[in-house]
């Protein structure tokens, strides 16, 4: 005779498993992913296991699991860059497909300025206009920034623009650049001789640098050096270990740069390895500046 007692007691105690309330047994209502307070899921009813894709199979307390929206999640590697004039970095967009989607996207890239409008001298490129991403997958594509030489602008934003059937995606990279330039070069161990850089310019393919930028010359190497230009001073732009601007800065140690910052309206400077050379005279590089 205690045990109906009993039962019915618990009975008014326990309530009904409702969703988000504590109890057993099922609440019959039309709303998935009910818990009962005893961990068991309402019966009849849909869940989701907290995993990232739907379909994708349930966790132990989990009868069915609910569906997921398919979706294209979209990041870059370099969500920020600081850098210099004249230099190139690599941006890999990652493109991941979440439940259930899976198609061939496209992709434009492009540079703008703090107004939004493109800016002129900078480049980004792509390695394909178009990926392939799988269902419930990731692919990846590489864009390529080239900063200008000359200072057209210091403060860039590169955009890369995603188009697929769920619509439009962008995903940016702000860049900051110093306004200077720099050379690298050294002497080479075996011959004694400086080794230039394959960017430096020619007496036919000028490296523009505007006005105000400085100039900077880089020795990665173990031995000093000396920068020699042309007609020293040539646009103001000074012979190192000479007057007026290189006294200061007789010789270029090992990982040290001589630096020149050119305040002249145009002009041109040819430069070569002084000490210890080769001086290659119409091949030696050369700069163009410009206002």
């Amino acid at each position: 005779m205690r045990t109906p007692l009993l039962a019915a007691l618990i009975a008014v105690l326990v309530p009904a498993c409702m969703d988000g309330l504590t109890g057993v047994g099922d609440d019959d209502d039309t709303m998935g992913g009910g818990v009962c307070g005893n961990g068991t899921v309402e019966a009849g009813e849909n869940c989701d296991d907290g995993n990232a894709a739907g379909g994708d199979g349930c966790s132990a307390s989990c009868q069915t699991e609910a569906g997921t929206q398919p979706r294209l999640d979209v990041s870059v590697d370099k969500p920020t860059i600081a850098t210099e004039l004249k230099t190139t970095h690599q941006i890999t967009m990652t493109l991941t497909g979440v439940g259930g989607f899976g198609e061939t996207v496209n992709v434009a890239a492009s540079v703008v300025d703090a107004t939004d409008t493109s800016l002129p001298g900078w480049t980004v490129t792509l390695a394909n206009p178009t990926v392939d991403v799988p269902m419930n997958g990731m692919a990846t594509l590489v864009a390529t920034l080239k900063v200008p030489s000359q200072n057209v602008g210091l403060i860039a934003k590169v955009k890369l623009d995603v188009t697929s059937t769920l619509g439009a995606k962008t995903v940016t990279t702000d860049v900051t650049a110093t306004n200077q330039v720099t050379f690298t070069l050294h002497v080479d161990n075996a011959s004694g001789n400086c080794v230039y850089p394959t960017d430096g310019g020619s007496t036919t393919a000028k490296v523009m640098v505007s006005n105000g930028t400085k100039i900077r010359w880089f020795n990665d190497g173990t031995a000093d050096l000396e920068i020699h230009v042309n007609g020293s001073p040539v646009a103001s732009v000074t012979h190192q270990g000479q007057s007026p601007n290189g006294l200061t800065d007789p010789k270029t140690e090992a990982n040290t740069a001589y630096e020149q910052t050119p305040n002249a309206s145009t002009g041109t400077v040819t430069w070569y390895c002084h000490a210890p050379g080769i001086d290659m005279g119409m091949a030696d590089p050369s700069i163009q500046l410009t206002n």
